[in-house]
């Protein structure tokens, strides 16, 4: 398993990815050894306690999202266009999307926002992402 390991961590330089956090479960598979390669390489390795057979299930639900309302819609030629989708689906789930939990704010946004005044009629303007499929609704500046 230690070369899984390596290979993993060749395909990040290949992408220019830095892994920092590598979480993993308690596969019997994965022994000392492949914790030893990612941690000589200063990855984090984080294993998932004993008996959470639904701590993945958030991570598969972000995974089935992007395949739903991203990949679906798409025919993907290379590894660089699906970066460029990938890269836009994520700027917008983490800073456009309206997160019902959080008063329609998006996940990365850490500010509250300001009640418009009831009487103010203001224009609805549109962005758009990944041609028209992904979009955002707000008002314009007054």
């Amino acid at each position: 398993m230690s070369e899984q390991a390596q290979s993993f961590l060749q395909h990040c330089d290949d992408v220019e990815l830095k892994a920092t956090i590598v979480m993993r479960d308690n596969d019997g598979k994965l022994k000392k050894g492949f914790d030893n390669v990612l941690e000589a390489r200063n990855c984090f390795v984080k294993k998932n306690p004993p008996r959470s057979p639904n701590l993945n299930a958030f991570v598969e639900r972000v995974i089935q999202t992007y395949e739903h309302k991203c990949l679906g819609h798409f025919i993907v030629i290379n590894e660089r266009q699906l970066n460029v989708i990938g890269n836009q689906f994520q700027i917008w789930y983490n800073y456009e999307r309206p997160h019902s939990h959080r008063n329609c704010l998006p996940p990365g946004d850490q500010t509250m926002p300001e009640s418009p005044p009831r009487d103010a009629k203001r224009d609805v303007v549109q962005t758009t992402r990944l041609g028209r499929l992904l979009k955002t609704f707000s008002q314009r500046a007054a």
